[in-house]
């Protein structure tokens, strides 16, 4: 498959990616955009070039789901990290590695860029590969300007950036063994790994920073646990594609005569706070709801019983 390079930059791509982390059913370019509030046709590149470098898929319906482990790697709330996590995607993308390679002969980042095109036979101008790589090049620490137009490979302290990857993969592989006690194998081997079990170990490392970001946890604990609550409709064979969010998906459940009075209300405290979060201006009283960090914190541990005990239903346990 040829290469496609759009013009973007490195913290566009980021910031697409980060919106489609917040969607669990695929997030369409209008989303995309108002996230990075941009264009549609700069949201387009951005997206593109996430799926270039292997951050972000397009699904059957034209939306676009992350990548794990890659994409949630990436959308951290530290500086450093996501800067280290890109490089180490983007060492490994060919028209990158080359492009760097031939920077380190010519020292000019337009003529690597032509060079680069010819090789690879890219249909991208010249200026937009060269303004795309530049950009993930020097966002990254992997080249350095030189001044006057001029570019060379960053040699100095040239793999730390691995050493800082190896600390986001275990604080990551440290959330997702405490779910795993939290929970118990047997629920994490039933749920489904991409929309419920990433998405919640996300939600779990971003608790950590509710004092920064109160919203995250939220929305990525919000997002498996709709997901989660798929997969208990589909095992009563109860339908829920017309029912969008986890407090009408609850509804249907119970309508059916499936779970409980009491698990139908815990999944209302876990919908209504979602929404609080995700639904912008609130009718009833004229503005957004400020999340706190206790609450934002307090919501993954809820959505941890909650799944818990609903996988415990499911199994002719009532433990809450």
């Amino acid at each position: 498959m040829p290469y496609q390079i759009s013009q973007t930059t490195a913290e566009e791509i980021i910031s697409a990616t980060d919106a489609v982390l917040q969607k669990n059913i695929g997030a369409g370019i209008n989303l995309i955009a108002g996230f990075l509030t941009t264009s549609v046709p700069n949201a387009q590149n951005a997206i593109n070039m996430a799926v270039e470098i292997g951050l972000v898929r397009q699904n059957q319906n034209q939306e676009y789901e992350p990548l794990f482990p890659y994409a949630s790697y990436l959308c951290t709330g530290n500086a450093q990290q996501k800067a280290a996590v890109l490089r180490f995607i983007l060492e490994e993308y060919k028209p990158y590695k080359l492009f760097k390679s031939r920077l380190k002969i010519t020292s000019s980042a337009p003529d690597s860029a032509t060079q680069i095109k010819a090789l690879l036979n890219l249909s991208a101008d010249r200026t937009e590969i060269c303004n795309t790589l530049i950009s993930l090049g020097t966002y990254t620490n992997s080249i350095r300007t030189q001044g006057a137009g001029r570019y060379t490979p960053n040699t100095t302290n040239e793999y730390n950036f691995i050493r800082i990857v190896n600390e986001v993969v275990q604080n990551r592989q440290s959330a997702e063994l405490l779910i795993r006690e939290r929970l118990g194998e047997d629920i994490c081997n039933w749920i489904d790994l991409d929309n419920v079990l990433n998405p919640l170990i996300t939600s779990f490392q971003r608790a950590a920073n509710a004092d920064i970001d109160s919203r995250a946890p939220i929305v990525h604990c919000g997002n498996a646990f709709e997901s989660f609550l798929v997969q208990v409709a589909s095992y009563y064979n109860v339908n829920v594609t017309g029912a969008p969010g986890i407090n009408a998906k609850i509804d249907q459940i119970c309508q059916a005569h499936f779970l409980t009075t009491k698990h139908k209300n815990i999944c209302k405290y876990l919908g209504h706070i979602r929404n609080a979060v995700d639904h912008g201006i609130d009718q009833e009283i004229n503005q957004t709801w400020n999340i706190s960090s206790n609450t934002s914190q307090e919501y993954v541990h809820v959505c941890l019983t909650t799944i818990r005990s609903i996988y415990d239903c499911l199994q002719g346990n009532y433990i809450i």
